[in-house]
């Protein structure tokens, strides 16, 4: 009995220990379940967090890439804008260069018309002249040489800023020179400007100049000259000796013609303007080919030896003059006629002296009025002659 009582309590506590052990595995099974659902849901969580956090991430990083889109395009646009700036600032620059080169081009190219014009930047114009500054303080007068080594001389109408308006006694002697072309700055040729240049055979002399002095072309070897229409008067010596000189143009602006200008030239014919009122003493002296000679009614005065040693076939005194002075026809041995006006009241001494082939006399008064006129000595060779009486 006492063994099933104990049988009975061991199998009651078996059972018991059964159940604790089954509701220990149940709770055990229950936390473990719990534990694994636990688990899982910590994944899941864990995941969705991941999952979230990615997405988040990626959502950061869309919004990030967008902003960080947007900021580079609006950097791109910055730095477009930037670029297009000074793409535009350097093409504005290269344009201004190129403007601005263009302009300079063009500055220089006036300016070196202008310098052509003022100094001696032409490349033709002569260099290294001689020259005095006048009161004016603004023009000059060329006075020599200088340091010019040119043979073909070509003024400048200014040198360093002054206008060249004189030439004085600048080149005598000068026999090297062969060719002067003048400017038309230049108003004057003074005293001896070019005498004794043995070799100048060309000159051009403008229209600007008004006064040429004495002795201005004396002993050169120019060949034909033609003077500028507004010249006053051709001085004492201005082209004596020229023995080359065949051709003369003198101007209606020309009143007189002084002692000694033509003397001793190769000129074969000269027209006097009848603007001219006096031909002084030795003006046509020894031009020894001078076969022909006009002289206007507006002549006054002719002095002495002013045709003497000439070849003149031929003249006519107009009716304005006077007198005739001495030795004014001497040694014109191929003179054959003259004409004599009966305004003619005296002939000087030997004014028709050594005048061997002089013939015929034409008188514009009668004999009376002829016999009248104070002749002097040693004219044989004119009362010699056939007097023909009131000649028209």
């Amino acid at each position: 009995m006492k063994r099933i009582i104990a049988f009975l309590l061991t199998f009651t506590l078996l059972l018991s220990f059964i159940a604790c052990s089954e509701d220990e595995a149940a709770q055990s099974s229950t936390a473990e379940s719990t534990e694994a659902s636990e688990a899982v849901s910590n994944e899941s969580s864990a995941q969705a967090s991941e999952e979230a956090s990615e997405n988040a991430c990626i959502e950061a990083s869309d919004e990030a890439s967008e902003e960080a889109s947007d900021e580079s395009t609006e950097e791109s646009k910055e730095e477009s804008k930037e670029e297009s700036k000074e793409e535009s600032k350097e093409e504005s620059k290269e344009e201004s260069k190129e403007e601005s080169k263009e302009e300079s081009k063009e500055e220089s190219k006036e300016e070196s018309k202008e310098e052509s014009k003022e100094e001696s930047e032409n490349e033709t114009d002569s260099v290294g002249l001689a020259y005095t500054v006048n009161d004016d303080g603004a023009t000059c007068t060329i006075t020599g040489i200088g340091t010019c080594k040119d043979n073909d001389l070509i003024i400048p109408s200014k040198i360093n800023g002054y206008a060249v308006t004189s030439i004085g006694r600048a080149f005598e002697g000068c026999t090297n020179l062969t060719s002067v072309t003048i400017p038309d700055s230049v108003t004057s040729i003074g005293h001896s400007a070019f005498s004794c240049c043995e070799s100048l055979t060309s000159i051009t002399i403008p229209d600007s100049v008004t006064s040429i002095g004495s002795y201005a072309f004396q002993g050169t070897s120019l060949t034909s000259i033609s003077l500028p229409d507004n010249v006053a008067s051709i001085g004492e010596y201005t082209f004596s000796y020229c023995t080359s000189l065949t051709s003369v143009t003198i101007p209606d602006s020309v009143t007189s013609i002084g002692g000694h200008a033509f003397q001793g030239t190769s000129l074969t014919s000269i027209t006097i303007p009848d603007s001219v009122t006096s031909i002084d003493y030795y003006a046509f002296q020894a031009c020894y080919s001078l076969t022909s000679i006009t002289i206007p009614d507006s002549v006054t005065s002719i002095g002495g030896h002013a045709f003497q040693d000439t070849s003149l076939t031929s003249i006519t005194i107009p009716d304005s003059v006077s007198s005739i002075g001495e030795y004014t026809f001497c040694g014109c041995e191929s003179l054959t006629s003259i004409t004599i006006p009966d305004s003619v009241t005296s002939i000087g001494d030997s004014a028709f002296i050594y005048c061997s082939s002089l013939t015929n006399v034409y008188y514009q008064g009668d004999i009376e009025e002829w016999n009248n006129i104070s002749i002097n000595n040693d004219n044989a060779p004119l009362t010699d002659a056939t007097i023909h009486y009131n000649y028209k």
